[in-house]
């Protein structure tokens, strides 16, 4: 065996070796994702520390890796990067370019709570007063900015103070600092209940909802919010906070892919997140709390191809799941069988080599014929067309001779045998 046909079996072995490892990557290895949750300790940031846990656990081909961030705009900075794949953005906010919805993560509601002394009943009356919200960026932004602008009122007619965890709002209510508080969090949230509580020592008394009476229109012109309402004693139940259902505003959470993500591995993510969502709800209340987005034409929120091929399930045969590449087999199979005879042929000179040696031969033995002067040369020259001929007949019935040299061949035999005659003639005259 040649050096180089050695060679050329020793790379069909490795290309063997790498399509397997293809297949076998494209088939079972995992999906590993970076996703970008809000600020270490915060219920997002637990949930999908647990979920990433759960896929491990459970083998699953989607695997998270959680990094958190302080701020809302640093996780969007984050995904527009491509510094992670996915991110819990929320949805009162610039949505981040180039990505695209996964899941709800959760729905928050908005509510604002004054001092019981207070003549406020709306918005409107807030100015002037001072406010406390929790949160790690700019004060007022979103919801607040919105009921603002709505109201015909600027920034600087409440004065919002930020706080950055929910105790020291709850610390600053006690010490009687602030009129009133501004929340966006979760119904039945754990800071809600205290700051209740805090207002009630604090101010002697029960702290009043301001009511949203604008949440409608506002959720007309911006369908990222909804008009809800809190209902009578959600916040407390004796006495009764509030005394009766109260309009207000809320808006989801949402887990954002960006869009270049594959489809298949964002379906498995999204399949595995409702698949572990139940054995996560006894220690992570909050993973009951996922849902799923709307499809439809006309949603709310664009949602990620592979994620709404999970929920419409509607790839659900092999066929389906591979048209592209069948297709793409299916029209480029010529050109594929094309590329591939050449690569075989690069690989293995031999047959071609000898191919051209023969048809070189052929081109010599045509020129001795023309000239021969004896009869030997010419039965010389027809035993050696019959090995040639026996040759290139076995090549051909084995396969290893392309069928399109073959007319090459007859052609200059036929004229050999052709030559040979007139040759024969001539001599015997």
């Amino acid at each position: 065996m040649r050096n180089r046909d050695f060679l050329g079996y020793l790379a069909l072995t490795f290309m063997a070796i790498a399509f397997g490892a293809a297949v076998y990557y494209a088939s079972f290895a995992p999906h590993v994702f970076r996703i970008a949750v809000p600020v270490a300790g915060s219920e997002p940031a637990q949930l999908f520390a647990a979920m990433s846990g759960a896929f491990r656990r459970e083998h699953t081909r989607a695997r998270l890796v959680v990094e958190t961030y302080d701020t809302n705009e640093e996780i969007i900075a984050a995904i527009e990067s491509g510094k992670v794949d996915l991110a819990v953005a929320r949805s009162d906010r610039p949505l981040p370019r180039g990505a695209l919805g996964v899941l709800e993560v959760q729905e928050m509601t908005t509510l604002i709570l004054v001092r019981p002394d207070l003549k406020v009943e709306s918005f409107a009356d807030l100015k002037g007063k001072r406010i406390g919200e929790v949160t790690r960026s700019a004060p007022g932004l979103g919801v607040f900015a919105e009921l603002l602008a709505f109201n015909r009122m600027s920034p600087s007619d409440v004065k919002v103070e930020a706080y950055r965890y929910p105790q020291a709002l709850v610390t600053a209510v006690e010490e009687k600092k602030l009129d009133g508080v501004f929340l966006v969090s979760p119904r039945g949230a754990r800071p809600l209940a205290e700051l209740v509580r805090a207002m009630q020592h604090a101010f002697e008394g029960e702290p009043k909802i301001v009511p949203l009476k604008e949440a409608k229109a506002i959720a007309t012109r911006l369908p990222a919010l909804e008009a809800g309402e809190i209902a009578a004693g959600e916040l407390s139940a004796n006495p009764a906070i509030p005394a009766e259902a109260t309009p207000t505003l809320t808006f989801p959470v949402l887990l954002m892919a960006r869009q270049t993500l594959d489809n298949n591995a964002v379906q498995e993510l999204t399949r595995q997140a409702f698949n572990v969502r139940s054995a996560l709800t006894g220690s992570h209340p909050m993973a009951a709390r996922l849902a799923a987005l709307e499809t439809e034409r006309g949603a709310t929120f664009a949602v990620h191809p592979g994620a709404a091929i999970y929920y419409d399930a509607s790839e659900t045969t092999l066929l389906e799941k591979y048209s592209d590449m069948l297709w793409l087999l299916l029209f480029g199979f010529s050109t594929i069988v094309s590329a591939l005879v050449w690569f075989l042929r690069r690989l293995f000179p031999q047959q071609r080599e000898l191919m051209r040696s023969d048809h070189n031969e052929l081109v010599a033995l045509l020129a001795n014929v023309r000239s021969a002067k004896d009869p030997a040369v010419l039965d010389a020259a027809e035993n050696r067309i019959d090995q040639i001929v026996a040759e290139i007949s076995k090549l051909s019935f084995d396969g290893k001779i392309d069928q399109e040299q073959q007319p090459a061949f007859e052609m200059i035999i036929e004229r050999i045998q052709k030559v040979i005659e007139d040759r024969r003639r001539d001599l015997s005259l």
